[in-house]
């Protein structure tokens, strides 16, 4: 949602950056083990990979190539894009000027 906006972008870089902290301080703690230390950043890409799509719904695509396309307009419709206002409000168009009516 629009007034969620600057939020969402805030958690999305504190994230970010206490992830960065936390693999910093797990390789400082691991010290030569640069081997468990890759080995542990691949778990959590693991653990998305493989249970993940379990969670994910499916898309408007593909609900259209299997030929359900009730399901498919109730996932198109169910976004956040459809239902939130415009951004920037669309303006009147002006009035013509002298050198539009030339041309």
């Amino acid at each position: 949602p629009a007034a969620r906006r600057g939020e969402y972008g805030a958690l999305l870089v504190m994230l970010g950056s206490g992830g960065v902290l936390v693999a910093n301080l797990v390789a400082y703690a691991l010290g030569d083990l640069w081997r468990l230390d890759l080995g542990l950043s691949a778990v959590p890409a693991l653990l998305q990979v493989l249970l993940g799509p379990f969670w994910m719904p499916e898309s408007p695509a593909w609900l259209m190539k299997r030929h359900q396309h009730s399901s498919s307009s109730t996932n198109s419709s169910s976004g956040t894009a459809s239902t939130s206002p415009p951004l920037v409000e669309p303006s009147p168009e002006p009035p013509p000027t002298r050198a539009t009516t030339l041309l």
